[in-house]
């Protein structure tokens, strides 16, 4: 590989997207052409957000609350918002107050898979939703806050499955759909797989659709070599643009790692000019590179059939990016501002959903485009999340996720958090105008009163007790313990469930149980006998769950609302921060970890069993009572237990939201396939472990020492007994524990040696 060197001065406008907590100032609102200042849009709101603005008359307001997983939104001609969520939902705000309340929003439409595309026909006569497979349709009437009939099939026989699912949707002026589909893992290498995914298909949609929806495959290939182009955009003059993810863990042709900057995440132009093959899997666009000039492709010499430098810098071969911007930002939307009441009109703004495995986080994010001359000339973080000292804190935990950003009709800008299950609402603040103040809450002095999230400030107030003082358990309310336990530093726990009367447990899906409104769940944690905290989870809608921890007093008399968390309690204990609690939480459907059917059919399990909750279940399941899988050694099923309890429930699973999804490492153990007595061999935990190589950069230099996830005889080359025995970077589990699990890591260790 060659480096190319530039004048300093060439690389300041690409270089304007580097991590970096400067503050630039945005110009004033552009005057409007008869001479006048247009309005600013009023920073109104009972919600405001505490986020990092790069211009301080910018203001950030909670628009909606409790929506699942918001990805793609799209506004209706009268101002309702709707957003794929799982389903589709509409929200409206007719009170006025900045925000939509849960009497203000209603489920549009339902269909199998629905997961992430969302956009009107330009006649506004259709909305289109896709999911991982299909695009479907519904006929609209502007103020339709209910489809008035099934879903039609548009789109059939999309290629489904692996590690990018998002179809994202869009239409030209003609009324041409695009649809991307992304690639099928970080590096496709299969010429099968090429042909089909990597790449944007536009589809010229007939009068009548035909029975069945016309077949993917029919579509025509605008744009080929992207990864993976979430965001999309189609401008005024009918050209389409888009956000590329780049791919993870890639080398120089020197072998040497370069992945903390590099690829590149790219702002490319599909206009039907030059090529439209854009690089992947064959070559990468560079960020930041000794000597180098970002957005210049390189070859990857890893791939079939690799290519050379100087093919992939040729544009006869390979469209290069309009922009490249900081390694691992995980742009998903994009849109160009058109509007005159907020400071920016013409510029691009682009939803970063920030990095997963970047040594150093960076991303989570909205960032400005700035767009002079048809040329993107510098790209900056416009609103995000603030360290300590008020500065911006790129990658931070807990920080909203930014997925889908779009303009609304008056003139504000909407973004979607699919991690915070929130859409944000940005305005400006006119000069001399101070920040509304919040109109909710409850009086002063009324310590039971719900805040925002519904939970009060005292654990007595929950629900949990009848009688707090003799800790008397509420009606409803009952007390378990799961045949498998997490680790929590050596604390004791104890586990309480409220079902509301008559509910049933959705169990379509025997993995992810979805709950009823109205469920609470309760853990309490004791060090040596002693209360230490308390934490629920209360399911408040149907996409809608609200979580917090309450910290005991030392005489117990009271448990009080931390959300801040603490830490060295009673010695080395952690409690955690509200947004730690779902990043373990969050790898799951429906949020609760140890209500499940394999923790509940073992026979450790105490209070409730599977066979408790089998008649309120939607599907019971084929057996209420199960033994863990075991192989010859007679060791696999407590050292599998554990895995699947510890890891696999909250983050090493099949479910897209889990923190460990991309890793392809799995130790959940499918229900199912336990009840009926599966084989070791068969479970995931062993397919995608045994002899596996660890993917995460982070293990790359154990990797090269012979290291796997799981090697046979072998546990002090597996990856599972060190990250385990490791406190600090890269330990196991990675949050909130400071002391390692002796019994457990003799437990791994017996087994895997004995294999």
């Amino acid at each position: 590989m060659r480096w190319l060197v530039l004048p300093a001065a060439m690389l300041a406008g690409f270089l304007a997207c580097s991590d970096s907590s400067d503050d630039p100032r945005a110009p004033d609102t552009p005057p409007a052409p008869d001479g006048s200042s247009p309005p600013p849009v009023n920073c109104v709101g009972t919600t405001p957000y505490d986020a990092w603005t790069s211009d301080p008359k910018l203001c950030v307001y909670v628009f909606g609350s409790g929506l699942g997983e918001p990805r793609q939104m799209a506004f209706a001609p009268n101002g309702d918002l709707f957003v794929s969520n799982g389903r589709i939902t509409v929200l409206w705000d007719a009170d006025g107050n900045g925000r939509s309340d849960a009497d203000e929003r209603a489920t549009f439409a339902t269909a199998p898979g629905l997961n992430h595309g969302l956009a009107f026909s330009p006649q506004h006569d259709y909305l289109y939703a896709s999911s991982p497979e299909a695009v479907y349709r519904w006929r609209y009437a502007s103020g339709s806050h209910t489809a008035s009939g099934p879903p039609e099939v548009v789109i059939a026989n999309i290629p489904g499955g692996g590690s990018h699912v998002s179809r994202t949707l869009v239409f030209d002026s003609q009324g041409r759909l695009y649809v991307n589909v992304g690639s099928f893992e970080n590096l496709d290498t299969k010429p099968s797989v090429l042909e089909t995914r990597s790449q944007i298909r536009r589809f010229v949609l007939p009068a009548s659709i035909p029975t069945g929806g016309i077949d993917y495959a029919n579509g025509e290939v605008v744009a080929r070599g992207m990864r993976n182009e979430v965001g999309l955009f189609v401008d005024a003059k009918d050209r389409l643009w888009g956000v590329e993810n780049g791919r993870e863990n890639v080398s120089d042709s020197s072998g040497n790692n370069i992945q903390e900057d590099n690829p590149a995440e790219e702002i490319n132009l599909v206009d039907g000019r030059g090529s439209r093959f854009y690089g992947y899997p064959y070559c990468f666009s560079e960020f930041r590179l000794p000597h180098g000039r970002p957005g210049t492709e390189w070859a990857d010499p890893t791939v079939p059939d690799a290519k050379s430098d100087g093919w992939c810098q040729d544009p006869a071969n390979v469209r290069p990016p309009v922009f490249a911007m900081q390694a691992h930002w995980a742009p998903l939307g994009i849109f160009q501002y058109t509007g005159r009441s907020l400071p920016f009109s013409g510029d691009f703004l682009i939803a970063s959903h920030g990095s997963w495995n970047r040594e150093t986080p960076t991303g989570k994010l909205i960032a400005r485009a700035r767009y002079r001359d048809d040329a993107i000339v510098a790209v900056e973080p416009l609103i995000g999340a603030k360290d300590p000292s008020g500065a911006l804190a790129q990658g931070k935990d807990g920080a909203p996720r930014p997925v889908d950003i779009r303009q609304g009709p008056d003139g504000a800008i909407y973004y979607s958090d699919d991690d915070g299950g929130r859409i944000f609402k940005v305005g400006y603040r006119a000069p001399g105008r101070e920040r509304d103040a919040s109109t909710d809450g409850a009086a002063a002095g009324d310590d039971c009163a719900p805040g925002e999230d519904g939970l009060p400030s005292h654990l007595r107030c929950t629900g949990l007790y009848a009688d707090f003082v003799r800790k008397t358990l509420a009606a409803g309310v009952r007390a378990y313990e799961p045949g498998l336990q997490l680790w929590s530093d050596g604390a004791e726990k104890q586990r309480y469930l409220y079902l509301p009367p008559g509910s049933r447990i959705d169990t379509s899906n025997l993995d992810e149980w979805q709950f009823p409104v109205g469920t609470r769940a309760w853990k309490e944690f004791r060090i040596g006998g002693a209360r230490v905290e308390t934490r629920i989870y209360a399911k408040r809608g149907p996409l809608e769950w609200a979580w917090a921890t309450y910290r005991w007093t030392p005489d117990e008399s009271d448990a009080v609302r931390l959300d801040e968390g603490a830490t060295n309690v009673a010695g080395s204990y952690e409690i955690p921060n509200h947004a730690s609690c779902n990043k373990c939480h969050g790898g799951r459907t429906d949020k609760l970890l140890g209500v499940e059917a394999i923790a509940l059919a073992l026979p450790a399990a105490k209070g409730i069993t599977l066979a408790d909750l089998a008649n309120v279940m939607t599907s019971p399941p084929p057996k209420t009572a199960a033994t863990l899988p075991e192989d010859p050694t007679g060791k696999a099923g407590a050292a599998l237990g554990y895995l699947h309890m510890n890891c696999g429930t909250a983050c090493h699973n099949r479910n897209a939201r889990a923190d460990a999804f991309l890793s392809g490492f799995y130790t959940r153990l499918p229900a199912r396939d336990v009840l009926e007595g599966a084989a070791v061999g068969d479970l995931d935990a062993w397919k995608t472990g045994a002899n596996a190589m660890p993917a995460a950069i982070a293990y790359k230099h154990l990797a090269d020492r012979g290291y796997r996830r799981i090697l046979p005889h072998d546990a002090q080359k597996s990856l599972v007994v060190h990250v385990m025995k490791t406190r600090g970077a890269g330990q196991m589990p990675p949050l909130l524990s400071h002391q390692v699990d002796a019994t457990a890591v003799d437990l791994l260790t017996g087994w895997i040696d004995a294999l």
